[in-house]
């Protein structure tokens, strides 16, 4: 039998603490509000909505070489535009995504009805920012949930943890976990995976693991320049060092949170995240706003 995905444990277990965020929401509501002003002039930008035909969004993203924000949803890959939220190229359901360069994109699900792509697509790569997709490997075969490309390798979960250097050859991972979220830096091979347990850490663009004590759980990862950011199923926002060890939790809170991006230096910290309110942003450790372009 095929494994629930590891995505929807952090679901089920938003769902069961939903009590428990909406009190911590009420108790920092006297902070919020004094932080009000600040986090105000962080939203410069008309606040942009969220496509309507997206459906679920599984990874949120930043193009390198345009900046703009990235959305991997139900219904392919939505980018950034002038007045909102635009879809580029085909509709596939991106169940994984990861950028591993300019214009370079790797994914994971299932094709939309009439594509001549396999289901599920495998490891698929797009050289032109999304436009197109080919299939590198493991095509009818591998349906990856969490994946991310670190070092020189794509690190990527489809019941089985799995690396590869070419797209083509993978190697298993004897992990022994299974990951909620995958994250790392091209530039970097240190990786860092949440389970439902605790934060792992590779050193190794994932080829070996270790489990970080006392670390958030379950969450949701995202590396930045210089730190991990975590979100757990609560909503609380935690901070780690770029190997993903030495968590701290900090005030930041969101509700039920879907997809994570944390981008910048610790000192300039962009953390964006959908949630029941919809895409936020918290930027410089202010309070979460609407998502709307930096200003």
């Amino acid at each position: 039998m095929r494994r629930r995905p590891a995505r929807a444990l952090l679901a089920g277990a938003v769902a069961g603490t939903a009590l428990a965020a909406t009190a911590a929401c009420s108790s920092s509501s006297t902070r919020q509000s004094d932080d009000s002003a600040g986090a105000a002039q962080v939203a410069t930008a008309p606040v942009m909505p969220m496509p309507v035909s997206a459906g679920h969004v599984h990874a949120i993203a930043k193009e390198p070489a345009s900046g703009r924000l990235l959305l991997a949803t139900h219904a392919g890959l939505f980018a950034q535009g002038r007045e909102g939220f635009e879809r580029v190229g085909p509709a596939i359901d991106l169940m994984g995504f990861t950028v591993a360069g300019p214009n370079h994109f790797y994914a994971s699900g299932h094709p939309q009805p009439g594509s001549d792509l396999p289901n599920p697509v495998g490891l698929i790569e797009s050289l032109d920012g999304g436009q197109t997709w080919e299939v590198l490997s493991r095509g009818g075969d591998s349906d990856f949930h969490a994946m991310a490309a670190v070092g020189s390798r794509v690190a990527g979960f489809d019941g089985t943890l799995r690396s590869t250097e070419d797209g083509m050859v993978w190697d298993e991972v004897p992990s022994g976990f299974e990951p909620i979220s995958i994250t790392g830096r091209v530039d970097d091979p240190r990786v860092v995976a949440s389970t439902n347990e605790a934060v792992m850490t590779s050193g190794d663009s994932g080829r070996t693991w270790t489990v970080v004590p006392d670390s958030p759980a379950p969450a949701l990862v995202s590396r930045a320049d210089n730190a991990v950011i975590a979100v757990t199923a609560d909503g609380r926002v935690h901070l780690a060092d770029a190997s993903g060890a030495a968590w701290k939790r900090t005030e930041l809170s969101v509700t039920a949170p879907e997809a994570l991006l944390a981008t910048g230096s610790s000192a300039r910290l962009e953390i964006v995240v959908l949630g029941e309110d919809g895409l936020m942003v918290s930027r410089g450790g202010r309070a979460f706003v609407p998502w709307s372009p930096a200003g």
